[in-house]
């Protein structure tokens, strides 16, 4: 089956217009979480390794706890990474669309990034 010329070039054409994970390494991404928020910064480490350094905001307190934990980089546009706890395990994906736009999902349903 051939397919149509144009989806072609719309997929390509889309794709040339997403900024590479790259360009967010080191950027905090804040998330509202209905308390006082919560972010996650992606660092490239020495040896090239991806992390992702977890914050929670405290109401009294700037920041409650700090945590980092690896990354598996999917592509050029895809993070996923996992917090686990001693109650339970929490899977994100990061992904980058066609319009530059950062969207965070955890266990499939997306999260605001306020910044």
């Amino acid at each position: 089956m051939k397919l149509p010329l144009f989806l072609i070039l719309l997929v390509c054409g889309s794709l040339a217009f997403a900024k590479p994970i790259d360009d967010i390494l080191g950027e905090e991404l804040i998330v509202s979480n209905g308390w006082a928020g919560e972010s996650f910064t992606f660092l490239k480490e020495l040896g090239g390794l991806v992390i992702v350094r977890h914050k929670v905001f405290g109401s009294g307190v700037e920041v409650v706890s700090e945590r980092d934990y690896p990354v598996t980089l999917k592509s050029d546009y895809q993070f996923k990474f996992s917090i686990k706890s001693e109650e339970q395990v929490c899977y994100f994906t990061l992904r980058l669309d066609a319009n530059n736009e950062v969207n965070l999902f955890l266990n499939g349903y997306e999260l605001k990034v306020v910044n």
